[in-house]
């Protein structure tokens, strides 16, 4: 099955990640596990999608990216309150709601905490090493190319809903 491009990157926030539970077993080698900050909030997100727990999605410090929906999908924000917006209307965290094709997801910036995460329903797709979805910048391996969201980045899903 083709990947469908489901969102595309206009703002990448602070420092916006791929993230999943983790790579573990490699330690002996010099490679950190990375994944999630808060794994609870990742956890509770891709649940909302209908995602496995282990799913990547993004972690974004601070702030949150400003994406368009390229496709119509199902999202869940959870973590830090970032003051989530829909088309610039406020919209719930910890709740799962739809994203229309063209709909605009940005953030107001950080009310308390530090990381918020962005499951979504399908899963976003990663590059895949040792395991593990999450990125690790200091290798530069994982998530996107080992690096941050940066503007213009589409990101897709096989099973987006």
């Amino acid at each position: 099955m083709a990947a469908v491009k489901v969102l595309e990157v206009i703002s990448p926030g602070p420092l916006t990640t791929f993230q999943d539970l983790g790579r573990f077993g490699f330690g002996q080698y010099g490679v950190a596990p990375s994944g999630a900050v808060d794994s609870f909030s990742l956890r509770v997100g891709n649940r909302l999608v209908g995602n496995g727990e282990n799913e990547a999605g993004l972690e974004m410090t601070l702030a949150g990216p400003a994406l368009i929906a390229l496709w119509e999908i199902t999202i869940a924000i959870t973590g830090a309150d970032i003051q989530p917006q829909l088309n610039g209307i406020p919209i719930p965290m910890w709740h799962s709601l739809i994203m229309r094709k063209g709909d605009r997801l940005s953030s107001k910036g950080i009310r308390s905490g530090l990381r918020a995460y962005l499951a979504v329903g399908g899963g976003i797709n990663a590059d895949m090493v040792l395991g593990s979805r999450s990125t690790n910048l200091g290798a530069r391996f994982g998530g996107l190319s080992g690096r941050p969201l940066i503007k213009s980045d589409i990101l897709s899903a096989y099973t987006p809903h």
